[in-house]
């Protein structure tokens, strides 16, 4: 399972690398041997995918729909004190973060990451009904990239904060 699911990760990263080579050609006018070209791609996204199965395989209790994904969903028992803690978010997780949506039911948070000199976003969505919170979080732009397991990391962290 692991390997089928590593293989197409690696797929997703070809189109981009592609594009980013072909750039390279075109504006330092280089005229590079097309396999030549192809071995390029196929190795940095082969390491890409890698440098991102490391940091997944850190994780030994992992579900197989979660491996080297960016979106992950998880639930837990409702209780007025957790969900308290939900609305406090920054006391839970170092990131910076905005409060997009807030309703009696549902709170919607927009985290941002420092990436070279922009930023990447992932929203992160809190909702309860009588019995149980659901939690959401997705990469927003490219969330079919996987992202290091950050996203699985904040998870993790809020419901090991709103365990305790």
């Amino acid at each position: 399972m692991k390997f089928k699911k590593i293989f197409t990760k690696s797929l997703f990263f070809v189109p981009c690398y592609i594009i980013l080579v072909v750039l390279f050609n075109w504006i330092f006018k280089k005229n590079f041997d097309p396999v030549f070209l192809f071995l390029i791609v196929i190795v940095a996204s082969i390491i890409t995918t890698l440098s991102n199965v490391f940091d997944y395989d850190y994780f030994n209790d992992i579900e197989p729909k979660d491996y080297l994904e960016s979106r992950h969903k998880t639930s837990i028992d409702y209780d007025k004190s957790k969900w308290k803690k939900l609305e406090n978010l920054e006391n839970i997780i170092p990131y910076k973060q905005k409060l997009i949506d807030k309703t009696d039911t549902r709170m919607e948070y927009l985290i941002t990451f420092n990436f070279l000199k922009g930023q990447l976003n992932t929203a992160l969505i809190f909702t309860h009904n009588n019995n149980k919170i659901d939690i959401l979080i997705e990469k927003k732009p490219f969330s079919f990239l996987p992202d290091k397991s950050r996203n699985y990391r904040i998870i993790r962290r809020i419901m090991n904060k709103l365990k305790n």
